[in-house]
C-alpha cells in the first residue's frame, strides 16, 4: 500500500508505526510499501516557517490505515493534502485523477527516495515486528466502533468527565461522505470494580457506567459488589455489552487506545487504557484459568506495552491515577502464581522483569517495593483518598443488611402486597402512581380522598382524579 501526504512543509515530524522523521524538502510525496491487512498510523505535527522559529507546531493529529482482508484491496492508496490555513492535514480526499497520477509514478518508480520513503528502509526489522504484536488484535470491525475507517484523519481527545456515555455507531456517522475536521476518539466508560470501594464509586468511568444503566440494572450492579464474583461477572458483562464476547476485540481496544495515547498523546485513550487494565486485574482464579487465552495475550501485550513507555510516565499521578498499572500487575501475578497453568506463570515473570526495570530508572519508586503486594497498594489507596473523601458517590451496603431489609419491608406491607392484586392488572398499570401511594390500611378510595385533601404531590393528585373520573363515576353502582 501506499501513504502519500501533498505539500507538507519543512520542518514538520510525521511518523509511521511509531518510527518518526523530520522533513527537510518541500517535495516530500509519502510512504509506499505498507502491508495490507495490517494496522498502521500515521502521526504528524506541523512546524511551518510562521511558528517553527517560536518553537511551536500544530497539534498532533493522525491518520489510521487498515484494509478489509480482501485479495482485490492488496494494492491500495490513500492520499491528503496539508491545509496551511488549518495547519494541519486536511481530512478531505484527493481527486481521483491525482491519486491515479501519483500511485502511477510510484509504482512505476518514477517517484523515489528521498521523495517516497519505503518503509522497510525506515523500520528496522525488529522495529516493524514489535509493531505488529502490538497491533495484532486491532481489527476493522473495532475500528467501526470507534467511528473510524481506512483513511480517517484522527484528532486526540481530551479527559471528559461530563461526557456522554452512548456512542453512536450508525451508517450516517460512519459516512465517508461526511467529512468534518476529524474525528475525535470516544470510548464506552469501563467501571472498575474491587479493592477500595470509596475509590471506584467516584472514579469517572464507573459513575458513567452507572448512570448508563436503568435503575434495576443499577440496583443490582451495587448490591452485586458484595459477591466475591462480581468482578468476573462484570468483565463478562462488558465483553457481551462492548466487545460481542470476542474477547480479541478487548485486547484490541487495550493495544489501540496505548497506541493513540502514545502517538497523539490522546487523554482519552489513556483513561480508557488505564481503565481496561485496572479492570481486567480484579478476576478470581477460575476466571483466570477458564480464560487463559485471554490473559496470556494480555500479559504479551503488557510486556510489550512497557518496552516503549516512559519510565517517567509512572510518577504523574495525574495520568496515572495512583500508579493504576504497577497494583494492576501486582493483582494478575499474585492471582496467576495460584494457577496450573505454567505458560501463565512463565509470562507473568516477562511482565514482572520489565516493570521491574521500568521501577529501578524511576527514583520516585522503589523496585524492592514490587514484593510487597499489599502495602504498595495500601500506599497508592492512601495517597489518593485525599481526592475521594465526599459523600456524593452512592452508598455500599453489605448483602446481609440489604436482605434484613427486604425481609422487614415485605412483613410490613404484606397486607399491601395481597389487597393490590384485587384491583384489575389494568388499572394498576395505568394509574401506577396512584397504587404506588396506597398504604397498608387503605383501599384505593381512601388513597384518592387522602391525595386530593393533602394536595402534596401534583402528579398524585392528577392521577387520583383522573381514577375517580374514569373508573370510579362509571361503575354501575355509581351515582
Amino acid at each position: 500500500g501506499i501513504f502519500a501526504l501533498l505539500d507538507s512543509p519543512i520542518g514538520s515530524n510525521i511518523s509511521i508505526d511509531g518510527k518518526s522523521i523530520v522533513l527537510k524538502r518541500d517535495d516530500f510525496v509519502g510512504f509506499a510499501a505498507l502491508k495490507s491487512f495490517a494496522f498502521h498510523l500515521i502521526a504528524f505535527q506541523a512546524f511551518p516557517t510562521s511558528s517553527h522559529k517560536g518553537g511551536c507546531g500544530s497539534s498532533r493529529h493522525g491518520i489510521v490505515l487498515l484494509t478489509q482482508n480482501d485479495k482485490n484491496n492488496d494494492n491500495w492508496m490513500v492520499a491528503h493534502r496539508y491545509n496551511p490555513k488549518t495547519e494541519e492535514i486536511d481530512p478531505s480526499p484527493i481527486d481521483r485523477l491525482t491519486i491515479m497520477n501519483l500511485e502511477s509514478s510510484i509504482r512505476s518508480n518514477h517517484l523515489g527516495p528521498p521523495r517516497v520513503i519505503c518503509s522497510n528502509d525506515l523500520l528496522s526489522e525488529t522495529e516493524m515486528n514489535d509493531w505488529q504484536r502490538s497491533t495484532t488484535f486491532i481489527s476493522v470491525s473495532l475500528l467501526q466502533k470507534r467511528q473510524m475507517f481506512h483513511g480517517c484523519k484522527i484528532v486526540p481527545g481530551a479527559f471528559r468527565e461530563d461526557e456522554d456515555s452512548k456512542i453512536t455507531t450508525n451508517s450516517e456517522s460512519l459516512s465517508r461522505d461526511h467529512h468534518v475536521d476529524g474525528r475525535e476518539l470516544h470510548y464506552p466508560p469501563i467501571p472498575i470494580v474491587g479493592g477500595n470501594s470509596n475509590k471506584w464509586c467516584k472514579h469517572n468511568g464507573t459513575k458513567k457506567y452507572l448512570a448508563s444503566l436503568n435503575p434495576s440494572q443499577r440496583t443490582d450492579f451495587l448490591v452485586s459488589m458484595q459477591d466475591n464474583s462480581s468482578p468476573t461477572t462484570l468483565v463478562d458483562h462488558i465483553l457481551d455489552e462492548y466487545y460481542d464476547q470476542r474477547w480479541e476485540e478487548l485486547l484490541g481496544d487495550v493495544q489501540l487506545s496505548y497506541i493513540m495515547f502514545m502517538h497523539l498523546q490522546c487523554l482519552s485513550s489513556l483513561e480508557h487504557w488505564r481503565d481496561l487494565i485496572a479492570m481486567l486485574s480484579f478476576v478470581q482464579l477460575d476466571r483466570l484459568e477458564s480464560n487463559a487465552e485471554l490473559y496470556g495475550n494480555l500479559m504479551d501485550i503488557m510486556t510489550l506495552q512497557m518496552k516503549y513507555i516512559d519510565h517517567n510516565f509512572f510518577a504523574e499521578l495525574e495520568f496515572s491515577e495512583g500508579n493504576f498499572f504497577v497494583p494492576a500487575v501486582q493483582r494478575l501475578i499474585a492471582t496467576i502464581k495460584d494457577c496450573t497453568s505454567d505458560q501463565l506463570k512463565e509470562k507473568s515473570k516477562q511482565v514482572e522483569c520489565s516493570i521491574r526495570s521500568l521501577l529501578s530508572t524511576n527514583l520516585s519508586m522503589n523496585s524492592s517495593e514490587f514484593e510487597d503486594h499489599n502495602s504498595f497498594i495500601q500506599r497508592n489507596d492512601d495517597r489518593m483518598n485525599d481526592d475521594y473523601d465526599d459523600d456524593d458517590g452512592p452508598a455500599i451496603v453489605s448483602a446481609e443488611e440489604y436482605g434484613s431489609s427486604m425481609e422487614r419491608f415485605a412483613k410490613d406491607h404484606k397486607k399491601k402486597f395481597t389487597t393490590s392484586p384485587t384491583y384489575p392488572v389494568e388499572h394498576q398499570q395505568k394509574y401506577a402512581i396512584l397504587f404506588a401511594s396506597m398504604q397498608p390500611h387503605e383501599d384505593i378510595l381512601m388513597t384518592c380522598a387522602r391525595a386530593l385533601d393533602s394536595q402534596v404531590d401534583v402528579s398524585l393528585v392528577r392521577e387520583a382524579a383522573k381514577y375517580l373520573e374514569e373508573v370510579e363515576s362509571k361503575k354501575p353502582n355509581s351515582n
